[in-house]
């Protein structure tokens, strides 16, 4: 099974996170564990903790020791997670003490899904073509929507010839095509990830 590799800086004392949202394909994690070299010895266990709400709730996903490399995680479901790291010095003292105040150290969103693009009709009107589609993800970019035509029974001579769709999840686009006759298209969308 592959897994993904996140960095997650624990320097503690320094309250620096990352803003924005990584997206990976996915579910299990790895989550490298950096620690000031000077914090090192006072601490007796990491804790990684996850939200999968924003931060409304967290549940403990993990314990690491200070000399291990990496937490791993596994996720569910496809989703937003939000993770805090809580550091346990020999005596007992939690940093930060409740981590539902702190800032989210990393955050996630799990796509495994590849985009769901549907052709819903297509009708020749005169010497035109009209094209209707759907996309159902969330996460499909619009500006990577193609639209291609060849002519029909010529796979293997023919290169396909792209139609300037218009950047929409879900539309509807007029076209003449450069050749007459029966046509073969393929429409394709990606995702952010």
């Amino acid at each position: 099974m592959t897994t993904g590799i996140l960095t997650l800086l624990l320097t503690l004392g320094l309250g620096g996170t990352p803003p924005d949202v990584y997206t990976m394909r996915n579910t299990n994690l790895e989550i490298p564990i950096r620690i000031n070299d000077a914090k090192r010895p006072d601490i007796k266990e990491l804790e990684l903790h996850v939200s999968t709400d924003q931060g409304r709730t967290w549940t403990l996903a993990g314990r690491a020791r200070p000399e291990q490399q990496a937490f791993a995680f596994h996720a569910p479901t496809d989703g937003l997670y939000w993770f805090s790291v809580c550091a346990i010095d020999k005596a007992g003292h939690r940093d930060p003490e409740d981590i539902a105040t702190a800032k989210p150290a990393l955050k996630v969103f799990i796509d495994t899904a590849h985009p769901a693009l549907q052709v819903v009709a297509v009708d020749r009107i005169g010497e035109e073509v009209q094209v209707a589609w759907e996309c159902s993800d969330s996460q499909a970019d619009p500006a990577s929507l193609r639209l291609e035509y060849r002519p029909a029974g010529a796979e293997s001579t023919a290169v396909w010839t792209p139609a300037a769709v218009p950047p929409q999840l879900i539309g509807t686009y007029r076209f003449r095509p450069t050749v007459g006759g029966a046509l073969t298209m393929r429409m394709q969308i990606t995702d952010g990830t």
